[in-house]
């Protein structure tokens, strides 16, 4: 009778857990989120020579498509790159245009004229990046925030 007790109680956690899960997952792959384009998740690129690209249909208009970059891949509460600014720290945060002749992407180009000591995109090493934009239309973990999953680029 104790396996019995035993079985119904783990098919009743199961059961409950499932639905759980996907709704996590429902969370986390909203329709209409961007999608990273380039460079591609763990790509090496030249220092100073950086261009991000993000395939995103959904910016309402008037608004604009963001990217946080981060040297480390800390994650703020909500499983998103926590915010960072600090150059020094190998952080940014970017804005991204419209890219002219390509509906729904949008770009991110570096100068290369210019450096200077601690830039992302000039300083060696592996950096994480996450595209963002404002739809409070749609209800997300973030409040408004609809953001891309987590790409990593190596500059160097």
């Amino acid at each position: 009778m104790r396996n019995v007790r035993r079985r119904t109680a783990a098919f009743g956690a199961v059961a409950l857990a499932c639905p759980l899960a996907f709704a996590g997952m429902a969370i986390a792959a909203l329709p209409g989120a961007p999608s990273l384009v380039a460079p591609k998740h763990g790509a090496h690129v030249r220092p100073g020579h950086v261009t991000l690209l993000v395939h995103d249909t959904t910016v309402i208009k008037g608004f604009s498509e963001f990217v946080q970059i981060s040297k480390h891949r800390k994650l703020n509460k909500f499983g998103n790159l926590a915010d960072c600014n600090a150059v020094s720290k190998g952080c940014d945060f970017v804005s991204l245009k419209p890219r002219k002749g390509h509906p729904g992407q949008w770009i991110y180009k570096t100068d290369p004229s210019v450096s200077f000591p601690g830039w992302w995109a000039t300083t060696p090493g592996t950096y994480y990046w996450q595209a963002d934009h404002v739809n409070c239309s749609v209800t997300t973990r973030d409040g408004c925030h609809v953001t891309s999953k987590i790409g990593s680029v190596h500059v160097g």
